[in-house]
């Protein structure tokens, strides 16, 4: 209950016996009789209105175009027996005043006056008993969410506080109020969405709390799955491989995760790090690495979904199933070895996975050899197990790597070697002969070239000695067998003899000349 102090004052009759044994000599005086000014009227309809730490005091006057301001006075409440003492704690020009930094659940008195232009101040208004203090509600110990209608409300209120009433309606239509207690219960409207409670309070002494009230909490009364997906879409993956995968709840500040053989969960999050591209979207992603022997044949995705409400979706399944696959074993490069300039040999284990497809052979000429690196064969056979680069160049040290590639297109390379193609030297030079098969026919003949880089033999011709690969180039010939030629020779005027020379050509660009022949008319 709210203490209401017991003021001391002094008897009007004590008072009067002391006028009247007071001195009764008189005093003549020649000065006109004045009046003192009025004082103003004291203010009525005082009232307070209780707010969360503070109040708003308001009040009325009969005539207020003497007063040009009031004044707020406070006293503390001591005991019984202490009379109370009024000082002034603020002063406004208008008809209400917020009074904060009032002591907690503390009786305190409060009362206003009013002033005049001539500073004469009225008699006091009515004291009023007040104490301050919380003044709030708690829905569910302030949930954000809530999945029933049917939710507690923890009142906070100063002492003194008799009544409350509980509304989504701000206005409190059709309202009744309730005896006070901390903990109440209260029934949210139908339908999903944020909700709004209002409390006001009446207290002991009539008045009620004057500014609003409220909390808030959303009802979620159910969670949904709408999709479970996962990026590359369709494709077979493999250990190290790595897996972007999705939900989509319609919701934020949910737990998502997804589940598929071989693995019971995985947490996916709507917090914008890492696979999450954007927070609080309502779409959870996660990253997922492939480990080693983990595999997957046409597995079912499932997604599972608690939201803030702790609400439970059923759970989803992802349209397109999960595949995982081991790669294929690896072989091993047994050995890479030069044999000229140009050419390098292989050799390695045979493979010894059931789902072979091929071989693939790659080189570099750095040691990181991947399958980006030169693809050089593929070899389809299982026991085909040698491969030779003929597409070197001289004195190059090359890298190797045989990929095993199985039907899925999953693939495991082997260890990486090298070697360095020899150097190269110029080539063998042939010897030739030239004969007059007939008047206007030259027959060119030459020993053959057996160099292992050989790449053609190249004829030039001139009227002139001294034959280079300047003049006239009448023919290349590729196969290293044909040592024969015939030449067209219609000895133009003022000339007697054709001389020819043949230039082998190897793989590098190098060439050796035969000796040089002619044929003469």
């Amino acid at each position: 209950m709210m203490q209401r102090a017991m003021r001391v004052t002094v008897p009007s009759l004590f008072l009067l016996m002391i006028l009247l044994v007071g001195c009764e000599r008189t005093f003549e005086s020649n000065d006109p009789v004045r009046s003192l000014p009025d004082r103003p009227a004291a203010p009525v309809n005082f009232q307070v209105a209780y707010n969360d730490q503070s109040v708003t005091l308001s009040w009325e006057l009969a005539d207020s175009t003497e007063v040009s301001r009031f004044r707020v006075y406070r006293a503390d409440f001591v005991s019984d027996m202490t009379p109370l003492e009024y000082s002034p704690i603020d002063s406004t020009t208008t008809y209400s005043k917020v009074i904060e930094d009032l002591p907690f659940n503390r009786t305190v008195y409060l009362r206003v006056t009013a002033v005049n232009a001539a500073n004469l101040e009225s008699e006091p208004s009515r004291e009023l008993p007040v104490i301050v203090g919380l003044l709030s509600i708690a829905i569910n110990n302030n949930d954000e969410y809530t999945n029933s209608r049917n939710v507690g409300v923890h009142a906070n209120a100063p002492n003194g506080a008799e009544y409350v009433s509980l509304s989504e309606d701000s206005l409190f239509e059709g309202t009744l109020a309730q005896d006070f207690q901390d903990e109440l219960p209260f029934t949210l409207s139908t339908g999903d969405g944020l909700k709004t409670v209002y409390a006001r309070f009446t207290f002991e002494d009539g008045f009620e709390s004057g500014v609003l009230i409220f909390d808030r909490i959303t009802l979620d009364q159910a969670a949904r799955i709408d999709s479970v997906y996962y990026t590359p879409s369709g494709v077979t993956f493999a250990t190290g491989d790595t897996i972007r995968f999705f939900m989509a709840a319609g919701e934020i500040a949910g737990e998502a995760s997804i589940a598929f053989p071989g693995v019971s969960q995985v947490l996916l999050s709507d917090d914008g790090v890492g696979a999450d591209a954007s927070s609080d979207d309502s779409i959870y992603s996660a990253w997922y690495v492939v480990p080693v022997g983990l595999t997957v044949n046409n597995g079912q995705l499932t997604g599972q979904f608690t939201d803030a409400a702790n609400n439970t979706a059923m759970q989803a399944v992802a349209a397109v199933p999960l595949d995982i696959k081991a790669p294929p074993l690896p072989v091993q490069l047994t050995a890479v070895t030069a044999l000229s300039n140009f050419e390098i040999s292989l050799q390695w284990s045979e493979a010894t996975s059931g789902d072979f497809s091929h071989y693939s052979i790659y080189r570099d000429i750095s040691g990181s050899v991947s399958d980006a690196s030169d693809l050089v064969e593929n070899i389809s056979e299982r026991t085909g197990t040698t491969c030779v680069d003929t597409l070197l160049d001289a004195a190059t040290e090359y890298f190797f790597r045989v990929y095993v590639v199985d039907n899925s297109g999953l693939l495991t390379g082997s260890n990486i070697d090298s070697a360095i193609t020899e150097v190269n030297t110029s080539p063998t030079a042939v010897t030739a002969a030239a004969t007059l098969s007939d008047s206007t026919t030259a027959y060119l003949s030459w020993t053959q070239n057996n160099d292992n880089d050989f790449a053609s033999y190249r004829i030039y011709h001139s009227t002139s000695p001294g034959v280079t690969i300047t003049d006239d180039l009448i023919a290349i010939l590729s196969d290293r067998s044909t040592v024969g030629y015939s030449d067209y020779v219609p000895f133009p005027t003022g000339s007697e003899s054709y001389y020819y020379r043949i230039f082998v050509l190897d793989r590098q660009g190098l060439s050796t000349s035969s000796n040089e022949v002619s044929v003469s008319r």
